[in-house]
């Protein structure tokens, strides 16, 4: 009976010395919960921006946006139900033919990242997947264009 409940307890630390306590296990959680959502809000701004031609002064603009009202839902810290930091870094400049604008995402981890697994769930780079203990920012780059509407026609009504 002493044996097996050595070998339960040594089963028991050996899970925790592999996998971490549950509370890193937790912070585990909530750091890949903040870097998928981060990864969502910028494609929402990105998406935003191609749209409108320009980038919002704030996540608030995306709120008041029927189009991408859904993307609030992602726009907050999943432990203290903060706002993600966000700022517009270059409003608008010209690179090539077009127009681009720069803007920056920030949120606080509690870890940093595992460099095994700083891939996202889509298996698009490594923005918010590489990040160290504590806050940590990037800065992506949006295609700001201006909707081309077909120019308007007169039509003719044939009697």
């Amino acid at each position: 009976g002493r044996g097996m409940t050595a070998l339960v307890v040594l089963g028991i630390i050996f899970g925790f010395f592999v996998s971490g306590s549950p509370a890193t296990q937790r912070s585990r959680t909530l750091d890949q919960t903040r870097a998928d959502n981060l990864s969502t809000v910028a494609d929402c701004v990105k998406q935003y921006a191609q749209s409108l031609g320009a980038l919002p002064n704030s996540l608030d603009d995306l709120r008041q946006s029927s189009q991408y009202s859904y993307c609030i839902a992602q726009a907050n810290d999943p432990a203290t139900g903060l706002a993600y930091d966000y700022r517009v870094v270059t409003p608008s400049r010209v690179e090539g033919a077009g127009r681009v604008g720069e803007f920056e995402l920030c949120a606080a981890f509690d870890l940093a990242s595992d460099q095994t697994a700083n891939i996202n769930i889509y298996g698009e780079g490594t923005l918010w997947y590489e990040h160290g203990a504590g806050k940590s920012c990037d800065t992506v780059t949006a295609q700001l264009l201006v909707p081309n509407y077909p120019a308007q026609t007169p039509t003719s009504i044939v009697k």
